[in-house]
């Protein structure tokens, strides 16, 4: 035992020097894997879509502008959640598939934006 004692004593630094050069990675690792988390929120597509469609009914439209509206509506849905979770670091669930938990609900603020680019696109509508 006193020799296994005495090598210890005498390769200390050695050992804490190797001991850091195993540790380090890990822990610059585990900082990346915190800084570069993705956060989960959650968007209410299906109500966005109802909502935009009872609207839709209340419009003059004609069935082909009624068509090509709810084509832009889409472009413009997928858009914006793509950009939103590009932008934020974010994974978006539908809030339909989210059993429990409090996640963030950005639904409103899709919603908004997907108001906005309607209106800009059919501004006859804006109201």
């Amino acid at each position: 035992m006193s020799k296994f004692i005495s090598f210890i004593k005498k390769h200390y630094n050695v050992m804490i020097v190797m001991l850091l050069a195993i540790l380090m990675p890990i822990d610059v690792y585990q900082t990346y894997l915190i800084l570069h988390e993705k956060k989960m929120v959650i968007f209410d597509m299906q109500g966005s879509v109802k909502a935009f469609e009872q609207q839709l009914s209340t419009t003059n439209l004609s069935q082909d502008q009624q068509t090509k509206l709810i084509t832009q509506f889409l472009t413009f849905l997928n858009n914006d959640t793509n950009n939103y979770a590009k932008e934020h670091g974010a994974v978006i669930l539908v809030s339909g598939a989210v059993v429990g938990g409090a996640l963030p609900d950005i639904t409103q603020s899709i919603q908004e934006e997907l108001a906005l680019q309607v209106k800009q696109v059919w501004p006859a509508q804006g109201s």
